[in-house]
């Protein structure tokens, strides 16, 4: 994909890095142009970024006292980002301009998965605080104790340009790309020196620690399936269709695991941010330690 983002010093920087460690692992030149091509731009969200504060984790949720979009009662309310103060590009997921979006999760024990919502609050609109209902919490409940981690952590999130490439076998033939192992296992290692905390990514590709099949892609398939549309494959190097499924979150801290959110393009241009799917899992037996 081509993109005005990716011409950004640090993301240029990033992306020579990757390209003199795959050449130097061995990988021929022209099969790493092939798996830069699809490099899509994202912003990623830590304490520590270089940008300004555009997001906070946990604490109270203020949220319209109506609204058709309200989260379950047991969902935690995991991060406020404020749209206006994200930026805004041609190449990124196309997001309302204005108000803020909340972003909202669980654990279902029972699927061993999470489950979550996305809500949309426009600027201006009433506000009540949300208090979440813990009375549905079992006894042994994984994330009974997220909420005071969260309002603990209560920590600031400052935006950074930044860019992602695909990594998971379900998104490319290898029979095309006969030296994607050797790509991704470069990508990976420079993106856990990049990240080793706790981030918040908006846009780009999803990962997981297995690389197997795609998040995203399987989500979205399933979405699509449940509400009777046929599922519409995702082709990294083709330029994106508003009725694609994009990447409006993914979490990676305090769960032990991945959460991420789903949204099709065109509802995410729309403001129908409600219609966001939400996916998720631990990597750890205690996965609020």
């Amino acid at each position: 994909m081509r993109s005005d983002l990716l011409q950004l010093p640090a993301i240029r920087a990033r992306l020579d890095r990757f390209r003199t460690q795959a050449l130097a692992s061995g990988v021929p030149a022209e099969e790493i142009a092939r798996w830069t091509a699809a490099a899509r731009p994202c912003l990623t969200l830590t304490p520590d970024g270089d940008g300004p504060v555009v997001a906070r984790l946990g604490g109270p949720a203020l949220v319209p006292p109506r609204s058709p979009g309200l989260p379950h009662p047991r969902y935690h309310h995991v991060v406020t980002v404020d749209l206006a103060a994200l930026p805004r590009e041609p190449d990124m997921l196309s997001l309302p301009a204005g108000g803020r979006l909340l972003l909202f999760a669980a654990y279902s024990d029972g699927d061993g998965v999470a489950v979550g919502s996305a809500l949309h609050v426009p600027s201006g609109s009433p506000l009540v605080e949300r208090v979440r209902d813990t009375s549905r919490d079992h006894p042994g409940y994984a994330w009974a104790g997220l909420d005071a981690l969260l309002l603990e952590s209560r920590r600031a999130l400052r935006v950074t340009y930044d860019v992602s490439l695909p990594d998971n076998e379900t998104l490319y033939d290898a029979t095309e790309h006969p030296g994607a192992h050797g790509l991704r296992h470069v990508w990976r290692t420079l993106r856990t020196r990049a990240h080793e905390g706790a981030y918040l990514r908006i846009g780009g590709y999803s990962d997981d620690p297995y690389g197997e099949g795609d998040i995203l892609t399987l989500s979205g398939e399933a979405a699509d399936r449940a509400a009777g549309r046929d599922p519409r494959p995702v082709d990294p190097w083709e330029p994106p269709r508003s009725a694609d499924w994009a990447l409006l979150a993914q979490w990676k801290g305090l769960t032990g695991g991945n959460v991420y959110w789903l949204i099709r393009r065109e509802d995410a241009a729309g403001a129908r941010l409600d219609r966001a799917a939400c996916t998720g899992f631990s990597e750890e037996e205690d996965m609020l330690s």
